[in-house]
């Protein structure tokens, strides 16, 4: 409770916002790993958390972003929420136990051999000085290092489609900073409408890339400001590419295939036939009845 009210970025949260992160806390409470909003190993995303805050999915991706943008939690590489202290918590928790059982105190182990040079007591003093209330960070996807829950890809390891989203439109792959104020892309909300342009027909990760791009390309006045900018052009390529192709119309064939072609020698006969039967009076002046382009009077 004492780290609830000292979080400012919390406590200037609308009260349904820190209602729906109490909400969250509880389920991080259970996960594995600890600490994170995932259940069964899986993010809830923006449905998972208007079902939690018995609020519609508007309500909960607005909440959502009003703590996000407030810095109340942070995200892994991978997009996923989670709370600071808990995941803190747990990193000790496992720093303490992997001590414990080389016998305590890691000031006591053995190295190479040799006995770790001892200066000053060996255990922490009774009354600790007590510290500073957490710092908020200057974006909730603070670039720290990868033990600490960074938000940013460790060198070498293959880019996530919202970091390769926000590359496409020329922001920070990591923090999705526009650079116009405190605008930020890349959020639960720009993530939800992201996995909606994947359901489409015909558009996968590779396409709707290539779509951003050229959409970006063609935009002066610099990123927009949020994905939704780009899903009437996903519509549209989306329906170009899942329409049907489109097959000529033979004259001679309309109902067969599309490679079908007239036959000469039989129209010639054709025609002949009837200029016969016209000379003869055997038939009354009338469009020829073997020329495909022929109109009745």
């Amino acid at each position: 409770w004492k780290d609830y009210e000292n979080d400012e970025g919390l406590r200037i949260s609308s009260l349904a916002a820190q209602g729906l992160w109490m909400r969250l806390l509880c389920v991080a409470a259970k996960a594995d790993p600890y600490g994170y909003v995932l259940v069964n190993g899986c993010d809830i995303g923006v449905t998972g958390a208007a079902r939690l805050g018995s609020v519609t999915e508007a309500e909960a991706a607005t909440l959502l972003d009003e703590l996000e943008r407030n810095g109340v939690f942070s995200r892994d590489r991978k997009g996923r929420a989670y709370c600071r202290r808990m995941v803190k918590d747990a990193a000790t928790r496992a720093k303490n136990t992997k001590n414990g059982k080389k016998g305590g105190n890691p000031a006591l182990s053995v190295s190479d051999g040799k006995e770790k040079k001892i200066t000053g007591s060996l255990n922490p003093p009774d009354n600790p000085p007590l510290k500073a209330p957490y710092p908020l960070p200057l974006s909730p996807y603070p670039n720290s290092k990868e033990e600490d829950g960074g938000g940013g890809s460790a060198r070498g390891e293959i880019p996530t489609f919202r970091e390769r989203l926000l590359t496409a439109i020329g922001v920070d792959p990591v923090s999705g900073l526009t650079g116009h104020g405190s605008k930020r892309l890349g959020t639960m909300t720009d993530m939800a409408e992201a996995q909606r342009w994947l359901a489409m027909p015909g558009i996968s990760e590779d396409v709707a890339l290539a779509e951003v791009v050229r959409v970006t390309a063609n935009k002066r006045d610099g990123p927009p400001n949020s994905f939704k900018f780009f899903s009437q052009a996903m519509q549209r390529l989306s329906g170009e590419l899942s329409s049907p192709a489109l097959v000529p119309i033979n004259p001679q064939n309309p109902n067969g295939a599309a490679n079908a072609k007239p036959d000469r020698a039989k129209f010639d006969a054709a025609h002949r036939e009837y200029l016969r039967r016209r000379a003869a009076g055997e038939i009354a002046s009338r469009p020829d009845p073997s020329d495909p382009f022929a109109r009745a009077v």
